[in-house]
């Protein structure tokens, strides 16, 4: 799919009052590839009255969390995977132009209150408060927690492909309530609110993490990790890392492009990583977040666009290495080959892959963590990437005038795609 971009930034306000100063208001603001409308459009927007809690960024799809518990998706629906109910990515360009819309349950599940969402390649998955895990999108290889069969399942015609094209509940975890989940490549992984590791999907690359050789339909706990108390997880397009709530990391799967490189059926611990408080997947690469001082990032995997930040023409390695960053560090976020890290001043650094223009720089690639988004206006709360997009969240207490501003600054700049969302 070609690039595509939006013309001039665009404001969208989220509140009921523009002049709002509400410090616990959020709004989105999207830069990059928008070939499927990932960075937002100016047709027919919803929503204008609520919050954004939560986002996450897909392959070329996004989910948000709105006040309330609610779910609003928009880009791709080609699979499904936006969970609007379209019919693909043509009838859902045809008859639904680009915007955000709900996500539609079905009705038993209607009032849902969700918490925790993640948004994969071709497939999405949500928790809810009381701890039920939906997945919707394409689940040919059983990434969604349930055989791809039945009328639930949309076919792709003259193709092999099965899809649903709305949340539906993954009944075989019973009554054991979900904490965390992440959408890999083909697979998806989900923790317990005891700490228990689940996967399900496609088994290559070793990344359902019990060494089996064949597609699992249905959740089974990753057995060497039993005894282990994992928090979170993040997933790449086909390997894993997991976070524990001591502040270890496992990893498994394969991160290489290089068939030479074994893969990890096994999760292994990291032996170099202690103290780590956020991770984070590319499709190939992998970063970690550490405590110490607030400023040991950690990164490796595939280096073919100097996504790692290490400043080396080494294309991959296995080892988490130091990335160079002086200031404070309050997340970070791996897009599809690059990364980007959230300074505690509000500033966005970010590296690697930049053909969509979502590092906002005049080059192609770069290996050096590099000032992206100035953060002293938009008071930054989070950021969120996607395989070419970056969604970034700050808090609604600048007033309107401001946020024009930024627009209008963004827009003489000649920034890729900049929207407010």
């Amino acid at each position: 799919m070609g690039q595509i971009l939006t013309k001039s930034p665009m404001v969208l306000n989220l509140d009921n009052d523009p002049n709002s100063k509400a410090k616990h208001s959020r709004c989105l603001y999207a830069f990059g590839c928008n070939s499927e409308n990932q960075c937002g459009s100016n047709q027919g927007y919803i929503f204008r009255e609520k919050i954004v809690l939560q986002a996450s960024a897909g392959s070329s799809h996004n989910l948000v969390i709105l006040k309330g518990g609610q779910l609003a998706a928009w880009g791709s629906n080609q699979y499904g995977q936006a969970g609007t109910q379209g019919l693909g990515w043509v009838e859902s360009w045809i008859y639904n132009p680009p915007s955000i819309f709900p996500v539609i349950f079905e009705r038993q599940f209607s009032k849902v209150q969700v918490t925790q969402i993640s948004a994969g390649h071709w497939h999405s998955t949500c928790i809810s408060d009381i701890g039920l895990l939906f997945t919707w999108g394409l689940g040919t290889s059983g990434q969604l927690g349930y055989p791809p069969v039945g009328d639930d399942f949309m076919k792709v015609e003259r193709g092999k492909e099965r899809y649903v094209l709305y949340p539906k509940l993954v009944e075989s975890l019973g009554s054991i309530p979900m904490s965390h989940v992440a959408c890999g490549g083909t697979f998806t992984v989900a923790v317990s609110q005891m700490g228990q590791v689940y996967t399900f999907g496609r088994w290559r690359y070793g990344v359902l993490g019990n060494g089996e050789q064949e597609n699992r339909a249905e959740p089974k706990i990753v057995e060497s990790l039993a005894s282990v108390r994992v928090e979170k997880v993040a997933c790449g397009l086909n390997h894993v890392l997991a976070l524990t709530g001591s502040g270890k990391v496992y990893q498994w799967g394969n991160q290489s492009t290089n068939d030479d490189i074994a893969d990890i059926e096994i999760p292994e611990l990291l032996t170099n990583i202690d103290g780590a408080t956020h991770i984070s997947c590319g499709e190939h690469h992998s970063a970690v977040l550490c405590s110490h001082n607030q400023n040991n990032l950690y990164t490796w995997g595939l280096n073919n666009y100097g996504q790692l930040g290490h400043e080396t023409s080494t294309r991959f390695s296995a080892v988490p290495d130091k990335v160079e960053i002086a200031s404070k560090i309050s997340t970070i976020g791996c897009g599809g080959f690059f990364t980007v890290a959230l300074l505690k001043s509000g500033d966005l650094l970010g590296w690697g892959n930049n053909k969509y223009g979502q590092l906002r720089i005049n080059q192609f690639e770069c290996s050096k963590p590099t000032l992206i988004l100035k953060g002293s206006l938009q008071k930054v709360s989070d950021v969120v990437c996607g395989h070419g997009h970056i969604l970034v969240l700050y808090r609604k207490d600048v007033d309107f005038e401001a946020e024009q501003s930024l627009a209008r600054s963004a827009r003489q700049e000649d920034y890729s795609s900049a929207n407010f969302i």
